[in-house]
């Protein structure tokens, strides 16, 4: 205001996407010429819930304030945030698992739009994800206002990366803009974290502190992090190591990255790198992010004899290592409280670590993290992946049950292959956010002896098989829905010796 004011403000509060009752209030506010805040208190009854999709629904208001011919609108849900003691997110009260991906939806903020938006945060609901990492960067409006209508919560990034000058300037100029970035995005009830800096290096413990306190003084409402840090990024099988690491589980309980690289398809690499895509020319393939040392030396990804042949294999490297890691975390539910897989989508016509790629066609990696994220899971582990007939093909079995309410599920395991074996069929009720082995090789093996004597004709049978490539196939029903389906390829051969002539 110019001068001294004194008016009557009316706000009104009105249900955006669900029939309800519309609330009003008028207030009285003055103040002093220049920019004023004031705080108004309304007290409401207990309002509807915004809840993540697979818990409940997102109910939205907008709220709109009207002063002296003026007038703004911003959306708001009611819902509370929380971390506990061990790490857990408390989403109205009760703990949710974090099924998430970073994403960077767009290079390009003023050609995104909302139709680009409700089409990726549909692909995040699609993969049965239900939290997004806004990562180092603030992205356009429309993709906040998508997740607030779709009941998928972000995390939300400062755009701060890597190190910065330690110089009191910059630190004042990002202190200025965590304020900004608060109250641009606040109203949004999709956003339940704020976190200061992405993977800092030498100014972590003096630039990140101070960023964490402004934030918790702008807001006080929302979890924040001082950093999302490099030890919670772990990249085995992809910059060091080999996918099987996951099973250490790096980066818990909460790992805020990991993945591979993949290559989109064939046509859209001759589009974007014309005569240098086959054969490849790798300066030009590295200038868009393909990353060969990685890719050969760490993950012996081969290129074969096409394009097509390298595209197949790279997109099942980084499906196998996404389905290996996320199951890992899965049955480690509680010492994990959640995962961030990345990245959702390539934001540019690169080659990146994104399972959809720039024109959103999804690659081979987007179908295993579906697969493995679905919020009711099963998980199989192998004894072997090449084992002589005769072996058994499970290790382990596991159910995981991320949603409020029991379940009573039908378990379903078989082998197929040249000869089709079924393993085992039967129910298994599961407790609400319970996770369960509910099989152990080594548990049969000590069962009584009569509990053996009935696993006789399925030993007999796996004694039998031709050698060949089989697939351990199990599925997880619930009534007529599948929730869960695993495939995992094994191999049998032809005994080196025959059976009984050495231990």
């Amino acid at each position: 205001a110019k001068r001294p004011f004194r008016e009557r403000t009316r706000l009104s509060l009105v249900p955006e996407n669900f029939p309800g009752e519309a609330w009003e209030k008028e207030a009285p506010l003055e103040g002093e010429a220049g920019r004023a805040w004031r705080e108004v208190v309304w007290d409401l009854p207990e309002m509807p819930l915004w809840e993540v999709w697979e818990r409940g629904f997102p109910h939205l208001f907008r709220l709109e304030a009207h002063l002296a011919g003026a007038s703004l609108g911003v959306p708001l849900g009611f819902r509370t945030v929380e971390v506990d003691g061990e790490g857990w997110l408390l989403l109205n009260g009760r703990r949710l698992f974090l099924r998430g991906t970073n994403a960077i939806p767009t290079q390009w903020l003023a050609g995104y739009t909302e139709a680009l938006a409700q089409k990726d945060v549909a692909l995040v609901k699609e993969a049965g994800l239900n939290a997004v990492r806004v990562h180092a960067h603030v992205t356009h409006s429309a993709f906040y206002r998508a997740c607030d209508r779709e009941g998928v919560l972000v995390w939300q990034d400062f755009p701060l990366q890597w190190g910065y000058a330690p110089d009191e300037a910059f630190a004042r100029e990002a202190l200025r803009q965590v304020k900004a970035m608060v109250d641009l995005l606040g109203s949004h009830p999709s956003i339940y974290l704020w976190c200061a800096q992405n993977e800092p290096t030498h100014n972590r413990h003096t630039l990140g502190p101070l960023l964490a306190a402004a934030l918790k003084a702008a807001d006080p409402t929302r979890p924040v992090k001082e950093a999302s840090d490099f030890r919670e990024h772990p990249y085995p099988g992809w910059y060091w190591g080999h996918y099987r690491d996951f099973l250490a589980l790096p980066g818990a309980p909460l790992p805020s990255e990991f993945g591979a690289q993949a290559l989109p398809r064939a046509e859209l690499l001759r589009r974007v790198l014309g005569e240098a895509a086959w054969p490849p020319r790798w300066e030009v393939w590295a200038y868009h992010n393909f990353q060969p040392h990685e890719t050969f030396r760490v993950a012996g990804v081969e290129v074969g004899e096409s394009l097509e042949e390298f595209v197949e294999r790279s997109q099942a490297y980084q499906a196998r290592l996404l389905e290996f890691a996320v199951h890992a975390y899965r049955r480690a539910k509680g010492k994990v409280v959640g995962y961030f897989q990345f990245l959702l989508v390539e934001p540019w016509e690169g080659i990146t670590w994104a399972v959809v790629d720039v024109e959103r066609v999804p690659k081979k990696g987007y179908f295993a993290l579906k697969e493995a994220s679905s919020p009711v899971l099963l998980s199989l582990v192998p004894f072997r992946e090449r084992l002589e007939v005769g072996g058994p093909p499970l290790m382990e079995a596991w159910l995981v049950n991320d949603l409020p309410r029991p379940l009573k599920l039908r378990v379903r395991l078989r082998l197929e292959g040249e000869v089709g074996l079924e393993l085992w069929q039967g129910e298994v009720a599961l407790e609400a956010g319970e996770v369960r082995r509910v099989f152990h090789l080594m548990e049969a093996w000590e069962a009584p002896l009569e509990v053996q004597a009935g696993l006789a004709p399925l030993q007999e049978a796996l004694g039998s098989l031709p050698p060949g490539a089989y697939r351990l196939v199990g599925e997880a029903w619930e009534e007529e829905r599948l929730w869960s389906r695993q495939e995992v390829a094994l191999e049998y051969l032809l005994p080196l010796l025959p059976r009984g002539a050495a231990w």
